[in-house]
């Protein structure tokens, strides 16, 4: 086959040499020409056959004769072969079978493009491609070529579109090949629905408080796509409460009361006057319709009745060290127990802490009094020990109730500090699981979201049922039911501002005056009563019926002042203040008194009295049961007023002071207006000025002795300023009597000009008429004697 090809080429040759013979011949070059569809020759020659993929001749003419060859064209840019025939840039030169050069200085080539193919040649939008493509001469094309579409992106998930509303899924983005970018954005078509968890409403409880919680229900789609919803929680009904006051029974005096505490008595009266509602005891009850369980703190506040608003108790529970107990002032104080675990039977106390801000419900120390019950103190705003706790009981009655049974001490082991003496309004406050510490009343799903968190966010830990906002706001830890019952603190005694007699004739007048002390901060809290008991010194047939009267109202009498035997005075201990039972043995009295002051008087009609000394005891109560006593006597017998000098009794003395009014006696009037003077105090040349007074009758320098063989020291009567020489015989066989008479005779020469001296040998005793000397010592003379067997005064 190779020899018939070779066979051709040499016809074709020898024919074309024919045909240029002596022409100066360029080597001619066919290629394909894809533009045009077909081969062609570079620069000029004989066409080569129609077709681009048909052979191509290509003729090399050589000076002289020489060989030509046909080249088959396949189609590429300077694809072709030769026998024995090359060419180069500027010269051709042929195998050994030619034996000339080919001037070959011009080859002609003009290089093709790139076809796009399945591209566009214009632009359609979508982007365009540079194809590269061998030029046939031995280069490189490249022609510009157009998409004629964009790529297509990954379609949408079901349940998301492009037109989804509900939250973006995801995008999805493809490249074409000219580079341009195209993308579908998927968005979920449906929200999810969001609930409310743990047992949460989905709308607002009739009839409560706003119990919302914001925004707390959440879900979100497959788009990450989150739905809020507010939720709202289910309301409880809160513990009913109610407070019995359990008072003391009455003490010995038959005092009692069901609305003060008192100062207990001390020493010898401890006894008798008792603890005066020191300690009080109350039962506060709490009563729950979900169960005495569902009660988790019992709440007992007391707080100055003039302080207007419920307590602003602490709505925190705290266990910190930082946290010292201290009330928020020492009229306004309170304290809590706290249920542990699902029983009463274990429970933990708490006090007022409002140290640091914000304030706090502080756990306390419990302590064991050694009987069974357990004690804690509360403190006062300086941080000590005010007012003692002492808890008896915490009972479940029924299936509904918890009573909680406690004592308060104001006074005594282990108070420091001194609770302001007011009266208090008695404040109850019961919580229960739902009100007291709302972080842990639910139990959320795990995962998300993350409910609790959410949760802590609305009710911290620790904190009590307590907000303003939004309203209508949650008030449950401050919600204070004022019980009605009210507790006064008064630990001072009342005083007697004064207590007199003064006699009439035949009657004497006791008055009184008393009055509440005011107490640590300046307020009295009221008397309730006055009891006075009269007694008398003297025995046997002296002793004479009395009757009693009164201008003063609201004072009742014994015997409704009835003619009655006067009490005698030696169990007097035991009856003296007593107000009613089997040992009362008052003479009058008034209860139920009002206010801080009282006064009044009380007309002794002696009747047949005539020895002896009337005492009055005087005892006034305050409503918190302290009590004061003090007395007053009165010697019925004659008396008379001295100023310096000496009274002897065989018999013993025994002596009353009494304060001189004026208008008592017609005498003393008459000594009071200056128509009658006593005899001086001191020497003559005073006699113009000198004289006993009526403001310092009742005080005496006067010296008293008793019959006694040895003698004692001197014993100084506070009461009457004088010295007494307790039951003192003396120091001869004679009398003090015996003594003065002796002196009393040396001197009457020297003064028989100064001395009226009246004698009488009338057997038996002389009584002094009117009860003075005026009647005997009807003289002018300076000094006058009497001289009498026995002289009744």
């Amino acid at each position: 086959m190779n020899n018939g090809i070779k066979l051709l080429k040499i016809v074709l040759i020898l024919s074309l040499s024919f045909l240029f013979v002596g022409q100066k011949i360029y080597a001619q070059y066919p290629y394909c020409n894809k533009t045009i569809g077909r081969c062609v020759l570079g620069c000029s020659g004989p066409l080569c056959y129609t077709g681009c993929g048909a052979a191509c001749e290509l003729d090399c003419y050589v000076s002289g004769s020489c060989a030509h060859n046909r080249v088959m064209c396949s189609g590429g840019s300077r694809e072709y072969y030769y026998d024995n025939c090359c060419y180069g840039s500027g010269s051709c030169t042929y195998g050994s079978s030619c034996s000339q050069d080919c001037d070959c200085t011009d080859t002609c080539c003009v290089p093709r493009g790139c076809s796009c193919g399945s591209y566009a040649t214009s632009s359609k939008g979508y982007g365009s491609i540079t194809i590269t493509c061998s030029d046939g001469c031995g280069g490189t094309a490249s022609t510009t070529c157009y998409c004629t579409s964009a790529c297509t992106p990954k379609a949408c998930p079901t349940g998301t579109s492009e037109s989804g509303q509900h939250g973006t899924y995801a995008t999805y983005t493809c490249t074409n090949a000219c580079s341009q970018s195209n993308s579908r954005t998927c968005k979920c078509t449906s929200a999810c629905s969001s609930s409310c968890p743990g047992g949460l409403l989905p709308s607002q409880p009739s009839g409560s408080p706003n119990m919302i919680l914001e925004d707390f229900g959440e879900c979100k789609n497959e788009c990450d796509n989150k739905q809020f919803k507010d939720c709202f929680e289910p309301t409880s009904p809160q513990p009913t409460v109610n407070l019995v006051i359990l008072p003391n029974e009455a003490n010995y005096y038959q005092f009692s009361s069901n609305t003060h505490s008192g100062e207990p008595g001390t020493g010898s009266l401890e006894g008798k006057i008792g603890s005066l509602n020191n300690p009080v005891r109350m039962t506060a009850s709490y009563t729950d319709i979900d169960g005495a369980n569902d009660i988790e703190g019992l709440f007992v506040w007391f707080k100055n009745s003039t302080m207007s608003g419920k307590p602003e108790s602490p709505i925190w529970l705290s266990s910190s060290s930082s946290n010292s107990p201290q009330a928020p002032s020492d009229d306004s104080w309170g304290f809590m127990i706290r249920r542990i675990g699902t029983s009463w039977s274990s429970h933990k106390a708490y006090v007022p802490s409002y140290v640091p801000s914000p304030s706090v419900w502080k756990d306390t120390i419990y302590t064991d009094d050694g009987f069974g019950n357990k004690y804690f103190f509360i403190s006062s705003t300086d941080g000590k020990a005010m007012v003692k706790v002492v808890i008896e009981d915490i009972e479940v009655e029924g299936s509904n109730k918890v009573n909680l049974k406690f004592k308060l001490y104001f006074s005594g082991d282990g108070i420091s500090a001194n609770v302001e003496e007011v009266t208090y309004n008695i404040y109850l406050l019961g919580l229960d699981e739902f009100s007291f510490t709302p972080n842990d009343n639910y139990e959320f799903p795990s995962g998300y979201p993350n409910y609790q968190t959410k949760f802590d966010t609305f009710w911290p830990v620790n904190k009590l049922r307590y907000r303003e906002t939004p309203t209508e706001g949650q008030l449950y830890a401050r919600n204070w039911i004022n019980t009605g019952k009210t507790w006064t603190i008064d630990k001072h005694k009342p005083i007697i501002e004064g207590m007199k007699f003064k006699n009439d004739e035949e009657r004497l007048v006791f008055s009184w005056e008393v009055e509440d002390a005011n107490n640590t901060n300046g307020n009295a809290r009221g008397l309730y009563a006055i009891v006075g008991n009269i007694f008398t010194t003297a025995t046997g047939d002296d002793v004479q019926e009395i009757s009693l009267s009164t201008t003063s109202s609201g004072v009742s009498l014994r015997d409704d002042g009835n003619w009655h035997t006067p009490s005698l005075g030696d169990n007097s201990g035991d009856v003296i203040g007593v107000l009613s039972g089997v040992n009362a043995d008052k003479s009058f009295w008034s209860t139920n008194l009002s206010g801080n002051t009282h006064s009044g008087e009380v007309i002794i009609n002696i009747g047949e009295n005539r020895t002896g000394t009337f005492s009055v005891y005087l005892t006034v109560f305050d409503n918190a049961g302290n009590m004061y006593i003090d007395k007053a006597y009165f010697n019925i017998g004659d008396w008379f007023v001295t100023d310096g000098g000496l009274a002897y009794s065989k018999d013993g003395t025994t002596y009353v002071t009494r304060v001189l009014e004026d208008g008592v006696t017609q005498e003393w009037e008459r000594i009071v207006s200056g128509l009658r003077r006593l005899p001086p105090l001191k020497a003559a040349d005073l006699l113009s000025s000198e004289s006993l007074v009526p403001s310092k009758a009742d005080y005496s320098s006067e010296m008293w002795a008793d019959d006694k063989s040895e003698l004692e020291a001197l014993s100084k009567s506070l009461e009457t300023a004088s010295y007494h020489l307790i039951n003192h015989r003396g120091h001869k066989v004679t009398s003090y009597y015996t003594t003065l008479l002796d002196a009393y005779h040396q001197r009457k020469p020297a003064l028989s000009d100064e001395i009226h001296e009246v004698q009488t040998s009338e057997p038996g005793n002389r009584e002094l008429e009117n009860k003075n000397t005026a009647s005997l010592c009807n003289s002018p003379k300076r000094y006058c004697v009497l001289s009498f067997a026995n002289l009744v005064v």
